[in-house]
């Protein structure tokens, strides 16, 4: 199978490229390596290079394009074999109390991933949601929160896409880190 990764150079993505089925067989695309997907042309060059991937991880964040991103590639997608997994955040679950566009921007991947999931055609959707992830830059933060241990999401991630068939079909899911302590050496496991 050939993977398309979005935010490819950090974080979940990178964790994901260096995951051994997945290292040799993708193609990468990040702001740090030309492609702002809050562009449309250059989410428009990302479809047309993901052309022969099978399956799109839309993981990259930027606002609402993450979400246009989905759409405009479903769009190519929705008659073909292919699978397209979102990225989002727990921060969805729950109402704020003020204004938090990451919480609306993430709500809005969300709804559109649930359209699509629930469409009938050929080209199946999900969204995995996380809590915070053993990222560099969540590291960073102290107090270092709870956090899942990027090895863990991408099992997570793995385990989407072994259940994912013709007879079945996971629109969405949430995995959460324990109430238990994190260890941040588990990250290099």
């Amino acid at each position: 199978m050939r993977y398309a990764i979005t935010g490819h150079t950090s974080g979940l993505g990178k964790a994901l490229t260096q995951y051994e089925d997945i290292k040799d067989n993708y193609i990468g695309f990040s702001r740090s390596t030309g492609y702002d997907i809050s562009d449309p042309n250059c989410r428009k060059q990302i479809i047309e290079e993901a052309n022969n991937c099978q399956i799109f991880i839309n993981n990259a964040y930027n606002g609402f394009a993450q979400t246009d991103l989905l759409y405009e590639l479903f769009d190519v997608w929705k008659d073909r074999d292919k699978f397209i997994i979102n990225i989002s955040s727990n921060t969805t679950d729950g109402v704020k109390l003020f204004p938090h566009l990451y919480s609306a921007h993430k709500h809005s991947l969300e709804k559109a991933g649930e359209q699509l999931a629930n469409s009938f055609y050929p080209c199946m959707v999900t969204t995995l949601k996380f809590g915070y992830l053993g990222t560099e830059r969540i590291l960073e933060k102290n107090p270092v929160p709870k956090c899942i241990p990027l090895n863990h999401a991408v099992r997570f991630i793995e385990h989407a896409i072994d259940l994912m068939d013709d007879n079945i079909r996971l629109t969405t899911a949430t995995l959460i880190p324990a109430q238990s302590s994190f260890n941040p050496e588990e990250n290099d496991r």
